[in-house]
């Protein structure tokens, strides 16, 4: 293992060994080799302030940029998935708020060993997870990424509680874990497999942002606090998968989302919100939704199709007369427990 350092001059790009790119020490001579899988890169403050083009995937066994001001990636480099440049991390991924990338992602290639992720408030393209055997990712402050996918089995999320930006995430091959803690993740993506996790633990809100007219999907297994679904689109559906696996506390959805179907379970009925208006209703179709304490409730909704099980009941009000069919509510006690159906007609 050796240690690179970029010394390079405007214009000089990653690749190669030509001019005075690499140096083997802080203050050494220039014309080292370039880094390879096992070398430590560092940028650092004598690094310049320039742009750093990257041609095609570049590896590097650790990546430090602390003290660095420059950019690395000219946005046009490609090399990856097109417009991205990639870089291709061995190990720890240390970033520096005083940089920047341009149109840059990072794959890393675990094999068995664990990465630790700087993100200092730099946005990359995509962060993906590769390699072999059980590896462990974890970040050391808020991560900030257009998406993030984990394309290998048994590969462990640790967040420390901080916050994910991005627009997809996806860590659920086999022998996955995303231990969340309290971590908010912003997701600002829309499409099929949106959120895609296994093995969730921790107490975190997930929070879908888009208002794009898309068919979305979320799919989870594990445990969450939170589902917020925030942003509203007359054209819209969101199918949340994952059954009786998935255990959520709170189920939040804004008027104005097309449709809510899949199955889910969640906890605290007092926090299911399924909340339209009576201008503008949730249409809820083919949903299967478990309330294992407490109470239910959904407010101004168009119905079809759906189970809805409440350990002390459902309370549903509507306006729409005639719109709702094959609604099964279900919950152990009638006598005691009761159904509240406001004005809407059930069929």
């Amino acid at each position: 293992m050796a240690t690179r350092f970029w010394r390079g001059a405007p214009g000089d790009s990653w690749n190669g060994t030509a001019g005075s790119k690499w140096s083997a020490t802080k203050l050494g001579a220039t014309g080292a080799s370039e880094p390879t899988s096992t070398d430590d890169v560092i940028f650092d403050e004598l690094s310049g302030s320039s742009v750093v083009p990257i041609l095609n995937n570049r590896d590097a066994g650790t990546l430090n940029c602390t003290g660095f001001t420059g950019t690395i990636g000219d946005g046009t480099s490609g090399g990856g998935p097109d417009p991205y440049a990639l870089i291709l991390p061995y190990g720890d991924v240390t970033l520096s708020s005083g940089m920047s990338l341009n149109k840059v992602g990072f794959v890393f290639e675990l094999f068995g060993v664990s990465a630790a992720y700087t993100c200092a408030g730099i946005a990359s393209s995509h962060i993906h997870i590769a390699g072999t055997g059980a590896s462990t990712f974890t970040l050391v402050d808020n991560l900030i990424t257009d998406s993030f996918e984990a394309a290998k089995t048994n590969v462990t999320v640790v967040t420390n509680n901080h916050s994910i930006a991005t627009q997809s995430f996806r860590n659920s091959l086999s022998g996955a874990s995303n231990q969340f803690g309290s971590s908010q993740l912003t997701l600002t993506g829309s499409g099929a497999n949106l959120f895609v996790v296994a093995g969730v633990t921790g107490a975190s809100t997930v929070v879908f942002t888009s208002t794009a007219a898309a068919a979305n999907s979320i799919s989870a297994t594990g445990t969450l606090h939170k589902i917020e679904i925030t942003g509203a689109n007359a054209a819209a559906d969101w199918t949340i998968n994952g059954g009786a696996a998935l255990a959520v506390d709170v189920l939040s959805a804004v008027p104005g989302n097309n449709a809510i179907s899949g199955d889910i379970t969640v906890a605290t009925g007092a926090g299911v919100q399924i909340d339209g208006t009576p201008l503008l209703e949730q249409k809820l179709g083919n949903l299967r939704l478990r309330v294992t304490t407490g109470r239910p409730n959904i407010y101004y909704a168009y119905v079809a199709n759906c189970t809805v099980t409440g350990a002390r009941g459902v309370v549903y009000n509507g306006t729409s007369v005639g719109i709702n069919t094959n609604l099964v509510f279900s919950y152990p006690d009638p006598n005691t427990n009761g159904l509240f159906i406001g004005t809407d007609n059930v069929s």
